[in-house]
């Protein structure tokens, strides 16, 4: 057996484009990590490029750091952060090859979801690049968010695409770890990975969590290919973020196999039908914000509640900015006390000038989100800093969050409002008690985050998704998909799938 340490490049970027949202994402919301510093800070680390990086590091191949850009989803990203973004990632490819020679392979954490004004499929267009920069000799290993809007000139670049398989993701780490494993298999000839991707032509309007429904028996149908065919290397399922619009929008399967391009096309278009008879199973009954502070208040000895503000999402691209789950509460005839986040940066700027201790009366939230209300209150300023936090949960474990400046702000009825300059992803424990905030004394946490959440707040409260206005709840005819055609907001019964598309055969 071949055991020579391998010359892997790594890296990659995160964001999942809002397509519809009216905030773009500009340079100021990205974090960088280049050179050394990636490797350490990836090392372990909750995500996908955590297991890409964990798993090189185990199998003693040479780890050869590019650059990890991310921000939180939002609106479309500014021309220019893309732009620097090529750049510097070619900077360090070139780099690479001076240093060592040649590589082995590249190995890379995308989102597959990210989108500029101009592009609507940046993964893709970097996939392009990145193979003419590298040639055809280099395999490329890509492990992708199974929200991707993936696309043919993803598949066509890289050699091996693979996906998380949970949602919430708590196997980021095993997508990057057999990314590792697929990639090291083909670089040695062990395999030759051929891919297959069939679409259905749909979004999914709700109950996209794959531990229940239709969600749940459509992977174990995925796995249950993989324990019948040898042939079978990998099964990923696409849940095209629905916010996208890029083209060929739709429900993925992509099929790996070992040299077999026929069982391939077979399962993917398999499980792309499958979705499609489904379709009508994937809808949300959620309960409306009166009914959710209902049930809190009857049930006092399950609380806190952890409020997922479905509507404004800030890790399904919205700005965060919705402030209803607390403004109902404070109306009703028995107020309960909460604690929750709203991107808001007058008030943020508007405590930091009065400073700690300052009491003021403010109207949070509703700037930027159509339709949205604020709340006018008397606050007391508790605490200011910059708003960041590193991660305690299995999501994104170790990863520093960014969200501007912030403000702890307290109300008369001693409910908390965290104000933040800058949309960012709090989904974690410790985003809340950094800012001095413990959630288990509240009756409720507002958490702009649907599924992840759950993940990181195990053991601490309990879960309850509210149909809360804003920008990442579905409704019909809201937004405008201009780059193709999908159910449930076109009529697609008579041509239903999309593709097959083929990896290049690189391996043959």
């Amino acid at each position: 057996m071949n055991t020579e340490s391998l010359k892997i490049v790594v890296g990659g970027f995160f964001h999942e484009t809002h397509a519809f949202s009216p905030r773009r994402t500009t340079a100021s919301a990205f974090t960088w990590i280049e050179g050394s510093e990636l490797i350490t800070a990836m090392q372990g680390a909750g995500t996908t490029l955590g297991g890409i990086v964990s798993e090189l590091t185990q199998r003693e191949h040479i780890v050869i750091p590019a650059l990890f850009a991310e921000a939180a989803p939002g609106g479309p990203v500014d021309e220019d952060v893309y732009e620097n973004l090529l750049a510097r990632f070619k900077t360090s490819i070139e780099s690479a090859l001076d240093q060592f020679g040649r590589i082995d392979g590249i190995a890379l954490e995308l989102h597959g979801a990210m989108a500029t004004p101009s592009i609507s499929d940046v993964e893709g267009n970097f996939l392009k690049l990145l193979r003419a920069w590298v040639g055809e000799d280099v395999p490329i290993a890509v492990g992708l968010d199974l929200h991707c809007h993936i696309t043919a000139d993803m598949l066509s670049a890289a050699d091996i695409v693979s996906a998380c398989k949970e949602n919430p993701h708590r196997d980021v780490m095993d997508c990057g770890r057999r990314c590792v494993q697929l990639l090291e298999a083909a670089v040695r000839k062990e395999i030759r990975p051929v891919s297959v991707l069939t679409k259905a032509r749909m979004i999914l309007p709700g109950n996209a969590d794959t531990s229940s429904g239709p969600l749940q028996a459509l992977h174990e149908q995925a796995r249950q290919m993989l324990r019948q065919h040898p042939a079978v290397l990998d099964v990923s399922l696409f849940n095209v973020f629905p916010y996208a619009n890029g083209q060929a929008m739709g429900q993925g399967a992509l099929v790996i196999t070992d040299g077999d391009a026929v069982l391939a096309a077979k399962l993917s278009e398999k499980l792309a039908s499958d979705f499609w008879l489904r379709r009508d199973e994937f809808l949300d009954t959620l309960p409306t914000v009166e009914a959710a502070l209902d049930k809190i208040q009857e049930n006092p000895k399950e609380r806190p509640f952890l409020l997922a503000d479905m509507g404004d999402r800030v890790l399904a691209g919205a700005p965060g900015d919705s402030i209803e789950i607390l403004r109902h509460a404070q109306h009703r005839q028995r107020p309960l006390r909460g604690a929750v986040t709203v991107t808001d940066a007058q008030a943020v700027q508007q405590a930091h000038a009065l400073g700690v201790g300052a009491r003021f009366a403010v109207r949070l939230g509703g700037l930027v989100t159509p339709g949205l209300s604020s709340l006018e209150t008397e606050v007391e300023v508790i605490a200011l800093g910059p708003g960041s936090y590193v991660v305690s949960g299995p999501y994104k474990q170790g990863t520093r969050i960014q969200l501007g400046l912030a403000a702890t702000l307290r109300m008369p009825d001693g409910s908390v409002v965290i104000a933040t300059s800058q949309p960012g992803l709090i989904h974690d424990p410790q985003g809340f008690r950094s800012h001095g905030v413990e959630p288990i004394e509240f009756d409720f946490v507002g958490i702009k985050s649907g599924y992840h959440f759950k993940l990181n707040f195990a053991g601490i409260g309990t879960a309850l998704a509210v149909a809360t206005p804003g920008l990442s709840i579905y409704a019909p005819r809201r937004f405008a998909w201009s780059n193709g055609r999908i159910w449930p907001e076109h009529d697609v019964t008579a041509d239903p799938l999309l593709g097959p598309w083929h990896s290049a055969n690189r391996f043959a």
